[in-house]
């Protein structure tokens, strides 16, 4: 007489390819959900720059390195369209007459 049989045993003790799984979706949300909640923690301040908007000038005095800058609603970039130097702001083009302008950092 033959009896096909088969322990299930070593699947109780061996570790399942689908925990394995599971524990991965578990810590790539934990990543995530810290990600979130650091982004939801950063305040962004706004502040006006100092310096005459004639066209013509294209330095500005500004307390704070700004993330970027906002020229009539146009978004400049740091290194690209200006230049934060020891409290100065230069763009590479100057604003335009009677701009609005404002700089944004964290």
């Amino acid at each position: 007489m033959r009896v096909n049989w088969k322990s299930k045993i070593p699947n109780l003790i061996q570790d399942q390819k689908k925990d394995h799984i599971y524990q991965g979706f578990q810590d790539a949300h934990k990543g995530i959900t810290a990600v979130q909640n650091a982004v939801e923690s950063i305040k962004i301040n706004s502040s006006d720059p100092f310096g005459k908007v004639d066209g013509v000038n294209n330095t500005f005095r500004l307390e704070n390195e700004p993330a970027f800058m906002v020229v009539n609603g146009v978004v400049k970039i740091n290194g690209l369209d200006f230049n934060f130097k020891n409290g100065y702001i230069k763009f590479t083009i100057a604003p335009p007459p009677n701009a609005i302008i404002k700089g944004f950092h964290v």
